[in-house]
């Protein structure tokens, strides 16, 4: 995740608009998308564990079950988590990381 969070920070410290940016954009997503899978791999193949802490639906769509807390509290559990499923508890829950925000 250090990748994806340093290409983040780059692209969005970048003060250019337009072209540029979208690309850059682009690229940051590509990499971060080539991360996760890797990520996923790994769990995959090596039974390994990983915890992710994100606010970001399309990365923990790529997780086993999603954790969503409130004030240090865990408030739902998802299983087999997709995009628009994450989307949905969030709005459910009241926000981006729970009913506390």
């Amino acid at each position: 995740m250090f990748r994806t969070c340093c290409v983040r920070s780059v692209t969005r410290g970048d003060p250019l608009r337009g072209h540029r940016r979208r690309r850059r954009r682009t690229v940051a997503e590509r990499s971060a998308t080539e991360l996760l899978t890797q990520i996923r791999q790994a769990v995959d193949e090596y039974q390994q564990s990983v915890v992710m802490v994100t606010h970001d639906p399309r990365a923990a769509a790529y997780a086993d079950r999603v954790l969503f807390l409130a004030d240090g509290r865990l408030v739902r559990e998802l299983p087999g988590p997709t995009v628009d499923l994450v989307l949905d508890a969030i709005r459910e829950l009241g926000g981006e990381g729970g009913a506390g925000r």
